[in-house]
């Protein structure tokens, strides 16, 4: 056989020019021994192709399952960054708001709501109409009316309800009158009864907040503070460490 491998690959690879083509074809066709050789080696070679078609395929398979998960991978990891961005946020907003020094007006707003007063009053038998004109004028935020038709002799001597003693102070509040109301929540009736004495407290630190007298606001912010059963006793705290700051 007077072929070799590299004729049998020029000819499937289309190599050859017509002349040898046909001659080799005729060869084929008349030597059997040739025949079967080219055959046998066209068959290996068939072979090894699908062989690495298939090869091709599996790592093309593998270089996209690989691709896609790094984009997922990249995709958790934005996600991921979002996230922790979002988180870093927040936190530093909260840190801000925990750090920054708050005006005196500021805080006062934050952490003051009147006190709460009740339809009707413990006490108030002989001044019906006036607890009545009080509570409606309070009820309604008209202070300035509300402190008209209660003056404070009448409501000391004759009340026995606590909860007026709160609204007096705080309709006072509410006119602005910071020192007639830090002197009625600090005055003796007030301030040391049991029933009144925490929120008394409370409301005299927000007076002196206001006022400006930081020393004297901490100084009751920090008894309430100090004691869990307090009323006001979170609010104190949180408040404490913003007046702190003032000072």
């Amino acid at each position: 056989m007077r072929y070799s491998a590299q004729a049998f690959d020029d000819y499937l690879l289309q190599k050859m020019i017509p002349s040898e083509k046909r001659a080799f074809e005729e060869d084929l066709a008349a030597d059997s021994e040739l025949r079967e050789a080219f055959e046998a080696y066209s068959n290996l070679v068939g072979a090894v192709r699908e062989d690495g078609r298939q090869e091709l395929r599996y790592r093309l398979t593998r270089m996209r399952l690989d691709w896609d998960k790094r984009l997922k991978r990249r995709s958790w990891i934005r996600r991921g960054a979002a996230v922790l961005i979002g988180l870093l946020a927040v936190s530093l907003f909260l840190y801000l708001s925990y750090t920054s020094k708050r005006s005196p007006p500021e805080l006062f707003e934050a952490f003051y709501e009147p006190a709460e007063l009740p339809d009707s009053i413990a006490g108030a038998a002989p001044f019906d109409p006036v607890w009545k004109d009080f509570v409606e004028a309070y009820q309604q935020g008209l202070f300035a009316e509300a402190l008209q038709v209660l003056p404070v002799t009448i409501l000391l001597e004759a009340t026995e309800d606590p909860k007026v003693w709160m609204a007096y102070g705080c309709a006072l509040i509410g006119v602005g009158d910071f020192s007639r109301a830090a002197r009625h929540f600090g005055s003796p009736t007030v301030a040391h009864n049991t029933f009144t004495a925490d929120e008394a407290k409370w409301y005299q630190a927000l007076c002196l907040l206001q006022l400006g007298q930081f020393e004297a606001c901490a100084n009751l912010l920090q008894v309430l503070a100090a004691d869990p059963d307090a009323d006001f006793h979170a609010q104190a705290g949180r408040l404490l460490k913003q007046v702190q700051r003032l000072r």
